[in-house]
């Protein structure tokens, strides 16, 4: 049987964008190969209307279509799904993903879809798929919602697989790998992981994990061998370019001790690749930035998420206090390892002020680079239903497809253009403070003075600085985006 991955990864905020792999959905696709059935991919990274969709839909050759999606591009696979149904009106269309998991009452709704998968889909699929092939009954398949008639069987969900050297090595060939933009990059993901141990409210890691029935194990490691297997996998499948990068996506690389300290003695040996991890603050100290150094780490990404400590016990992080931030940083960055940092602006309760606080914090430890997004209340999560009570956001309301559109929370006593300011001028601002700390330890009040007066009480001023820099950003990315693909075209004609 063959099935057609849908997976919709719009990004537009990047001109030209041709997306990123998917290590699920190559996974998934290399179980269902490894059962006997075929896979193929619709990647959808650029907006697609309802006639060119059925067109991509009618060039391809499948017996199942499975669509796959965060919250955030939710509202595109509704408007999809139906339309090929509408086409294909006994294809069984499936929904899997991070949002139906979340949020499987509106998923299985969808006018046309069949079933929808909540937990990991690996072995579930592949029995579903074998059901359908056999014209067996798919009503009980574990893990799926299906749809009979106008009944819902909502089937239970199996437990997590706890060994992850026992899946397939992911199924590279599901992508266009040499076109893709991270490739233009020069740049591969891959994850050592799944799961995180921590109880973020914002996070959609303490919703997933109580699905399981046995969600003690809900963070697994693959080997270490395993890991650089993988590394391996990817950087053989150059096809022309030079991955030169790899990106470890784990929530936490260095969360468990003894795995840690088996891949910073092998990585560095048996793979030599420069790499970008993400890390927690709680968890840094001399020897594991010596470590990470040591191994080829060349890039952190922390998540600080708010300067405010307020908003961080109220979003639930592992407890850290800013000075822990400074010199957590500090040590990062003497090692001559590059730091970045996450960070969301428009929390439920947030004051312009704690706003600040983010910006001010980013500027003290010397982030290098910073990402700032408006914060997003993902279905079932706590500050969802924090949100909710509040009465800053209906449950029905759809998410943005991409977090620095706007924020989404509603009657909070904010200005909207005051927060979107703030996200667009994020890093700018930084490095006002940054430059004001080098002149005052205390040139921090000044700055606050000048913009507290002179911008956040002036929407329309706002909205004017935020279109100005919007402009200036995207001629930028715009000569950047095109820079790459030219670069990277006339590499692979050269080869």
């Amino acid at each position: 049987m063959k099935i057609l991955f849908v997976y919709d990864e719009l990004r537009l905020d990047i001109p030209g964008f041709t997306g990123y792999t998917h290590e699920g959905l190559m996974t998934l696709s290399a179980c269902c190969k490894a059962a006997g059935h075929q896979t193929d991919l619709l990647h959808i990274t650029q907006p697609l209307s309802d006639d060119d969709f059925g067109s991509e839909l009618k060039h391809r050759d499948f017996d199942a279509i499975g669509f796959s999606s965060v919250s955030a591009t939710f509202p595109d696979v509704r408007r999809l799904i139906p339309v090929a149904r509408r086409l294909y009106p006994t294809a069984p269309i499936l929904y899997g993903g991070v949002h139906p998991a979340l949020d499987p009452e509106r998923s299985i709704e969808i006018p046309g879809v069949t079933a929808i998968c909540r937990g990991e889909a690996e072995d579930a699929l592949v029995e579903l798929l074998d059901r359908l092939q056999s014209d067996g009954d798919i009503s009980d398949v574990r893990n799926f919602w299906v749809r009979v008639g106008n009944n819902i069987s909502r089937n239970s969900i199996r437990p997590l697989v706890t060994d992850l050297d026992t899946l397939p090595l992911p199924d590279f060939d599901l992508f266009d790998v040499p076109n893709l933009f991270s490739t233009r990059e020069k740049t591969a993901p891959l994850t050592a992981s799944r799961g995180c141990p921590y109880m973020c409210t914002y996070c959609s890691n303490h919703a997933q994990r109580e699905q399981y029935s046995n969600k003690g194990e809900y963070v697994r490691f693959k080997s270490v061998s395993r890991t650089i297997a993988e590394a391996h996998q990817r950087l053989s499948k150059r096809s022309g370019s030079d991955i030169r990068f790899l990106d470890f996506t784990d929530d936490i690389l260095p969360l468990r001790k003894q795995w840690f300290d088996e891949f910073a003695e092998r990585y560095p040996k048996e793979v030599g690749v420069p790499f970008a991890c993400n890390i927690l603050i709680p968890l840094i100290d001399r020897h594991v930035v010596q470590q990470l150094k040591a191994a080829g780490c060349s890039f952190i990404v922390f998540g600080l998420e708010s300067g405010s400590e307020r908003i961080r016990r109220l979003l639930r992080r592992p407890r850290m206090s800013n000075e822990d931030v400074i010199y957590a940083t500090r040590l990062i960055k003497d090692a001559g390892i590059f730091v970045a940092s996450f960070n969301i602006l428009g929390l439920p309760t947030e004051t312009p002020a704690e706003m600040l606080e983010t910006v001010k914090l980013n500027a003290q430890v010397g982030t290098q680079k910073t990402n700032a997004f408006h914060f997003q209340p993902y279905p079932h999560t706590e500050v969802h239903r924090l949100s909710v009570e509040l009465g800053f956001y209906h449950p029905d309301q759809d998410l943005y497809n991409t977090w620095k559109v706007g924020p989404v929370l509603r009657n909070t006593g904010i200005p909207d253009e005051l927060i979107i300011f703030l996200q667009r001028f994020f890093f700018p601002l930084v490095l006002l403070y940054r430059f004001g700390y080098w002149l005052s330890p205390r040139s921090d009040h000044w700055i606050d003075a000048a913009i507290t007066r002179l911008v956040f009480p002036y929407p329309s001023r706002m909205a004017r600085l935020t279109a100005l820099w919007e402009y200036v950003y995207r001629a930028a990315k715009h000569v950047y985006v095109r820079f790459i693909m030219r670069f990277w075209s006339r590499r692979n004609r050269h080869h």
